[in-house]
């Protein structure tokens, strides 16, 4: 059976991987990274967080595709499948069994509890993700 939340997750990677950036943590891995990506120099480039760069001139497109990535998820929001599998997979990502704190899944899916009080797709999806987690649990 299909997850939607991995096919979309999965997708979305690819097309960001596929995306001209270089990742220096070092005087010569920036270098490298600035004569991967065609630019004379660091004033050619700007930083995108985590030791990540890309080319100026590739700024809007950057932010258009992180754009359309949160509006494609969002979308997603609305299918009780995608929820419940978003629920089931990020559960079972962050340890909630373990820990049974729910807030790490809640921000892996970019939620808040006031976003799940508030949006009865997302609520019930939740519910249903942590009976389901809880029945596996109890099965192994």
């Amino acid at each position: 059976m299909s997850n939607l939340y991995l096919e979309l997750k999965n997708k979305q990677q690819t097309e960001f991987n596929s995306f001209p950036i270089k990742f220096a943590f070092s005087r010569e891995q920036e270098e490298k990274g600035l004569e991967e990506l065609g630019l004379a120099s660091a004033n050619e480039a700007i930083g995108i967080g985590g030791g990540g760069f890309i080319r100026e001139s590739d700024k809007q497109a950057f932010y258009d595709m992180l754009e359309r990535l949160d509006k494609e998820h969002t979308q997603m929001l609305e299918n009780p499948k995608y929820v419940v599998d978003m629920f089931k997979y990020e559960l079972a990502n962050h340890e909630y069994g373990y820990t049974y704190d729910l807030e790490p899944t809640l921000e892996a899916c970019g939620l808040t509890e006031e976003d799940i009080e508030n949006n009865l797709v997302l609520k019930k999806g939740l519910a249903v993700a942590l009976e389901e987690y809880e029945n596996y649990e109890e099965e192994i």
